[in-house]
């Protein structure tokens, strides 16, 4: 027999070999990692509406603008900071919530009704990460490490924290990130609708 056909022949069972130990992996390792994941918990995570244009609270002074705090087991996240910081604080102050507590800040976007409490929340609390987006300014990025914070700029999807994560950059204007938490109640991904001044968020399960 021709050697280039006995060549061509070995090659072929090679590869055939390789086909069939990849799915033999494949069929050994897939259903340990659904089991894996299956029997992770999942935690209780808790939404405390911090700033708000519509009263729920009378306690609570309410402005124009968005902040929530998600309290995980493991840590206080801070979504977006409304647009006047000492609204924020006051109402924080209101809940019990103590801004020194918070590790992490997220802003979806560069509207000041959503980022306008920042540079006074990070005068109260500088030891924190704020999460930006990569397209904002340089003037926010040089305002948050001279106020002494650490910020990280969100591109693409990533992990926020254990069972939080942010969509990454979303198409604008202006642009946006929308955080998705995984929960004992299911998915759920809070996003924003927009329309110039009139911002409003939602939650989709």
């Amino acid at each position: 027999m021709n050697l280039k056909i006995l060549i061509l022949i070995g090659i072929l069972i090679l590869i055939g070999i390789g086909i069939w130990f990849s799915i033999q992996i494949e069929k050994v390792t897939q259903p340990e990692i659904l089991v894996e994941s299956e029997k992770e918990e999942k935690p209780e995570i808790t939404l405390i509406s911090v700033y708000d244009n519509y009263q729920v609270n009378p306690k609570l002074k309410t402005a124009w603008g968005f902040a929530t705090i998600i309290k995980t087991p493991k840590e206080l996240i801070l979504f977006d900071t409304g647009e006047n910081s000492e609204i924020l604080l006051f109402n924080m102050e209101k809940l019990g919530v103590n801004p020194v507590s918070i590790k992490k800040v997220v802003i979806s976007h560069i509207h000041g009704d959503h980022i306008g409490g920042l540079e006074g929340f990070l005068e109260r609390n500088s030891n924190v990460t704020v999460f930006i987006l990569s397209s904002f300014p340089k003037s926010i990025k040089n305002m948050i490490t001279e106020k002494g914070a650490k910020f990280i700029e969100i591109s693409a999807p990533r992990k926020i924290s254990d069972f939080i994560y942010t969509t990454g950059e979303l198409y604008g204007p202006p642009k946006e990130q929308s955080l998705i938490i995984d929960s004992k109640k299911g998915i759920n991904c809070y996003y924003r609708l927009c329309s110039s001044r009139n911002c409003e968020y939602r939650k989709e399960s």
